[in-house]
């Protein structure tokens, strides 16, 4: 399941709340134990989700043969070869982690909008077109771009519609640096898995690229997140803009690390989590900016658009 990666599936659900709240996008004002509720079942559903793209990928991997005891050197890469796991049993279990994000979805679904559906089957469609057919995404230049989208956008888009009630397309401009920081995530695992990938005879977006200018690629795209947030913040979020005076040492500090790792195998672990680590706080600032403007606004003063 990688635990590791979930930030990239709690941080849209969370984005999505501060948003609804942030933007005003309620039609009628919702109780306290409507929010709880809807942003749990939110919670489950795209942990579950980003769990199952985890196991489907671990498994396709392994009887692709792309993933063996030779190549492997991360534990955290490939649970079937370090955990000696019955493939079949981690399919299933991929399987039933679809279905909980289905059943929980549906339930959503019920209490909002039909609309949530098809964002849902969208989802669940790049779920599994990631790791199998023809030409799975994770082969080709599009992983990046497709985790994005489904986990920074759909998500978010999502939360927000199942909260508000409304299907507002403009969600996916606020959730751009979720959505690039999704994508910095996938592409930092695959500039490590290179020579790997090769091996495999895929055609990520690193290969492509090569190591280094995919390096400055990460750097230059978790750069241009925060720029986002100054802009999303100067529009509509005046008032939160502060927020970045609390954010910015963690944040310029990962920025130079992500900057001069060798993003090898052996330091896959390490740059993954302060991948991970850098996108979590510019998630963070965001919701922050959000939040902070609704507190000022509800001071009295007028901040918020």
């Amino acid at each position: 399941m990688a635990p590791h990666t979930w930030v990239a599936a709690i941080a849209p659900v969370l984005l999505g709340v501060a948003l609804a709240f942030g933007l005003g996008g309620f039609s009628a004002e919702p109780t306290t134990s409507q929010v709880i509720i809807v942003t749990h079942l939110m919670l489950i559903t795209s942990i579950a989700l980003q769990s199952a793209v985890n196991t489907f990928n671990d498994y396709s991997d392994f009887v692709s043969g792309a993933d063996t005891a030779e190549n492997v050197v991360d534990e955290t890469d490939s649970s079937i070869i370090y955990n000696r796991l019955d493939p079949k049993a981690v399919l299933r279990f991929a399987l039933i982690l679809l279905a909980i994000a289905f059943i929980t979805g549906m339930i959503l679904v019920m209490m909002s909008s039909w609309k949530l559906l098809i964002l849902g089957l969208l989802g669940a469609a790049a779920v599994m077109l990631y790791s199998f057919g023809p030409k799975p995404i994770a082969y080709l230049p599009l992983g990046e771009l497709v985790s994005g989208l489904v986990m920074g956008g759909i998500i978010t888009v999502g939360t927000y519609l199942a909260l508000t009630k409304q299907f507002d397309p403009w969600i996916f401009a606020y959730a751009l640096p979720v959505i690039i920081g999704v994508g910095i995530i996938m592409q930092i695992n695959n500039t490590c898995d290179i020579e790997k990938d090769i091996e495999a005879g895929r055609k990520t977006l690193p290969i492509l690229l090569g190591k280094e200018l995919s390096v400055r690629m990460i750097v230059w795209s978790s750069f241009l997140s925060l720029v986002i947030i100054a802009l999303i913040g100067g529009v509509h979020f005046r008032a939160g803009l502060i927020a970045f005076a609390l954010f910015a040492y963690p944040l310029i500090k990962n920025l130079a690390f992500l900057a001069r790792d060798p993003y090898s195998i052996e330091s896959r672990s390490t740059v993954m989590k302060v991948g991970a680590k850098q996108v979590a706080l510019s998630i963070a600032l965001l919701i922050a900016v959000v939040l902070l403007s609704i507190l000022y606004s509800r001071m009295g003063n007028t901040y918020v658009i």
